[in-house]
């Protein structure tokens, strides 16, 4: 997300999100946690607050079983993105066992 929100990505085709963190802060503390206002000065991983700032289309893909990043952090960029393309939750997989064959 950093990268394609940057000047030079500007005629970028499209960017493929695959099971993207909101943030670091919001994957550790859970995203309803009453200390992400205070912890959102060290995160370093604010995708959540870039991703409108993206101007191709975003297509993620995550899996809804994902035990390492939860499913809630692709939906809220997806919603969030400027132009999103496709959204693609697959049913039953974790962070690292996505099909290759189903995915963009």
């Amino acid at each position: 997300v950093d990268l394609a929100c940057r000047p030079l990505a500007r005629g970028c085709a499209g960017v493929v999100l695959q099971c993207p963190i909101a943030s670091g802060v919001r994957v550790l503390l859970g995203q309803d946690s009453a200390l992400l206002w205070l912890a959102k000065s060290i995160d370093i991983f604010v995708n959540v607050d870039k991703i409108g700032l993206v101007d191709c289309p975003v297509a993620i893909m995550h899996g809804t079983a994902d035990s390492v990043v939860p499913l809630c952090n692709g939906e809220e960029l997806f919603r969030l993105s400027k132009r999103p393309f496709r959204a693609l939750w697959l049913d039953g997989y974790d962070h690292n066992t996505l099909p290759s064959q189903d995915c963009f």
